[in-house]
């Protein structure tokens, strides 16, 4: 009888992941978001210093706050791979006969439209739909319009996918929580308070922050949630273990 090898960590598993990859891949995602951030700040500083300096185009190429350029095109790729590795997940679902695969369909596409939203601003454009239709104007001293739509759709999200937290190994549950709060703790905080501060609703940014570096704050912490998800999906893809805590569980039909 052959005897069982031990499990090599870095072996490949199905989809062609390794322990390894897992580490490497966000880490890579990480420096690109941190020096994005980082250029956009040294740029933006040079051309306040020594106005003429830096090219416009080349500043607008590179600036947190502009569309269709090199920041966003990196934001929408990283929700691209973190739908294209849900899919993958959801694939093994089906082949191994774990539960709640389509928990994990339905992240493709929560993934894919928040890929689109960075790429086309939809959160914006709704935004500026609730304003125009709504009397009350307290909250808009506070914060942004799309606020409103962001935190009733995370709410919603949160309410469908409790199940599958409940469910899953409490690290990746853990993870997938952590990855949520960094995203919102940019996407909603930092921009709120941003907001407020443009909106004349506080004095000053807090901590002696600059209008720039608030951006640059919100941008990265976004862009590190969505890095940290990543990390999240590639731990499952990585492993030959269900992600659920209840081994052999009875597979079911989601």
């Amino acid at each position: 009888m052959e005897s069982q090898r031990p499990t090599d960590p870095d072996r490949l598993r199905p989809g062609g992941f390794t322990a390894r990859h897992a580490v490497l891949i966000p880490a890579v995602l990480a420096l690109c978001a941190l020096g994005l951030a980082a250029i956009y700040l040294v740029l933006g500083r040079l051309d306040h210093l020594h106005p003429g300096l830096v090219h416009p185009d080349i500043f607008r190429f590179v600036n947190l706050t502009e569309e269709a350029n090199l920041p966003t095109w990196f934001s929408a790729l990283l929700w691209q791979i973190a739908a294209l590795l849900a899919f993958l997940i959801a694939g093994r679902h089906r082949t191994s006969g774990w539960p709640h695969r389509f928990y994990w369909i339905g992240m493709v596409a929560l993934f894919l439209f928040l890929s689109l939203d960075e790429a086309g601003k939809v959160h914006e454009t709704i935004g500026d739909m609730i304003s125009r239709r709504s009397e009350s104007t307290g909250w808009r001293e506070y914060t942004y319009s799309w606020v409103l739509f962001g935190v009733a759709f995370v709410t919603l999200v949160g309410l469908a996918y409790t199940r599958l937290l409940v469910r899953l190994r409490r690290p990746l549950a853990i993870l997938f929580i952590l990855s949520a709060a960094v995203f919102l703790l940019g996407a909603v905080v930092v921009e709120s308070i941003s907001a407020a501060a443009h909106k004349g609703s506080i004095d000053h940014l807090p901590f002696g922050q600059s209008w720039a570096r608030m951006i640059a704050w919100e941008e990265t912490l976004e862009m590190l949630g969505a890095i940290l998800l990543i990390h999240t999906l590639l731990r499952i893809l990585a492993s030959d273990a269900s992600p659920y805590r209840v081994r052999g569980a009875t597979p079911a039909r989601a």
